[in-house]
C-alpha cells in the first residue's frame, strides 16, 4: 500500500472541484481543475519537466481509495508503486530519491504524476 501525506499546493483550497483540463504538450503537462458550484474558479497545475502520468476514472482506483481513508484532495509520496513500476520498466535511469508522486483526487478523475521538480500552481 502506498503511504501519502497531504500536499499543500495552495494557501486556499479548493473545495469540490472536477479535472477541466489537461493538456500534454511540447512544454509540459497543464492540469487546470475547476471548482464546482458556482464560484467556479479555476487552479492551473503545471509540470515543466513530468516523467509520467496516468489518469483514471474513480471507479478504476477504488482498492487505492478504500485502502487509503486518509487520502485528502491534494496527495504526495516518493515510495509508491507507480515509481516503482517507473524506475523498473526505465531500467533504473532515474534516481529514485528525487522522484516525488503527484495524487489529485478530483470528484470526476483521479490523476497521478510523477515528477522530480515541484509543479507551478496558480489561480486562473
Amino acid at each position: 500500500m502506498d503511504l501519502y501525506e497531504e500536499w499543500e499546493l495552495i494557501a486556499s483550497p479548493l473545495l469540490e472541484f472536477y479535472l477541466y483540463e489537461l493538456n500534454d504538450g511540447f512544454d509540459g503537462l497543464k492540469i487546470i481543475l475547476r471548482e464546482s458550484g458556482q464560484s467556479n474558479r479555476r487552479l492551473e497545475i503545471f509540470y515543466s519537466n513530468f516523467l509520467g502520468y496516468r489518469l483514471t476514472e474513480e471507479s478504476g482506483r477504488l482498492k487505492t481509495l478504500y485502502e487509503n481513508d486518509t487520502l485528502g484532495p491534494f496527495n504526495k509520496t516518493n515510495a509508491s508503486e507507480f515509481i516503482s513500476w517507473f524506475i523498473e520498466e526505465s531500467r533504473g535511469i532515474p534516481n529514485e530519491h528525487h522522484l516525488v508522486h503527484y495524487n489529485i483526487l478530483s470528484s470526476n478523475k483521479i490523476l497521478d504524476v510523477i515528477s522530480n521538480k515541484e509543479p507551478i500552481v496558480k489561480w486562473l
